[in-house]
C-alpha cells in the first residue's frame, strides 16, 4: 500500500532532480551550433515524459516500503531516481525511436 503522506513529501526532491538532470541536458544542447529548441523538444519530449512517469513509480514504490537503497536516506534516494533514473529510461527508449 502508498503511503501517499511519503510520497508527497518525496516528491518534490523527485522533481527537483528531474529538472537538474533536464536543465543540465539542455545546457550541454545549447552549446552546440545547430542547436535549436525544437529540435532539443522532438529528441526529448518522449523520452522524458516516459521517464517522469517511471521515476513516479519508483517513487510510489518507495512510499509503499520497498526499501531502493537498504539503509539509504529517502530524500537522496528521491533525488537520485529524478536525477539519474530519467536518463536511464529516456535513453532506453531512445533506442527504440531510431
Amino acid at each position: 500500500m502508498i503511503d501517499w503522506m511519503v510520497f508527497l513529501q518525496l516528491l518534490p526532491f523527485t522533481i527537483a532532480g528531474l529538472l537538474v538532470h533536464l536543465l543540465d541536458k539542455w545546457d550541454s544542447a545549447r552549446r552546440k551550433s545547430d542547436y535549436s529548441w525544437g529540435e532539443f523538444k522532438r529528441q526529448n519530449l518522449v523520452g522524458y515524459t516516459s521517464a517522469t512517469l517511471a521515476t513516479f513509480t519508483g517513487l510510489a514504490w518507495m512510499a509503499g516500503g520497498v526499501e531502493m537503497v537498504p539503509g539509504g536516506i529517502q530524500i537522496v534516494i528521491a533525488f537520485a531516481l529524478g536525477f539519474g533514473g530519467g536518463s536511464m529510461i529516456r535513453s532506453f527508449i531512445q533506442k527504440f525511436m531510431k
